[in-house]
């Protein structure tokens, strides 16, 4: 029996679906293997569940380049007193990067909003080079995503 070869249409909607597949199993590698077993993510499971569907949520509304940088970075997540910011830092000889998030950040409105500012810090690569303007740019990389900007503009001026 001969076999249809397949058309261009059909190889490439399942290069986009596999494509789509590698995103989802990007995230989940990384969160997985970092907060699995709750180490820096001192939260109530409902609360846990809550924070990985908006990081989940900036992530993929991310463009791919992005993404790959955020992957690349592969930071962690602490839940802290901060109200959110980004490290860079070395234990012993291997460089990480962290973001700190306040404990109750979840049950504020502008969570989802918190978190795409801090992952544009990462993407950016602010931890590692401060630059004077880096609050601006972060908002409005997240922005670019479909975020709210944390920042007004008299706040700005403040910074």
């Amino acid at each position: 029996m001969e076999r249809n070869p397949l058309t261009e249409a059909e190889i490439m909607e399942f290069a986009a679906r596999s494509k789509e597949e590698e995103r989802k199993n990007q995230f989940g590698d990384w969160w997985d293997r970092d907060y699995s077993d709750d180490r820096y993510i001192d939260l109530e499971e409902e609360d846990a569940v809550k924070l990985r569907a908006a990081f989940e949520l900036v992530f993929n509304k991310m463009p791919n380049d992005d993404r790959d940088a955020f992957i690349e970075e592969s930071p962690k997540i602490i839940c802290s007193d901060h109200y959110g910011m980004v490290i860079h830092f070395r234990v012993d000889r291997f460089p990480m990067t962290a973001i700190y998030l306040r404990h109750d950040l979840i049950h504020l409105d502008h969570c989802v909003d918190t978190i795409a500012h801090e992952m544009a810090h990462v993407v950016l690569g602010h931890h590692k080079e401060p630059i004077s303007n880096y609050e601006r740019l972060a908002d409005d990389r997240s922005e670019s995503w479909g975020f709210k900007r944390c920042y007004t503009e008299p706040e700005f001026e403040t910074i």
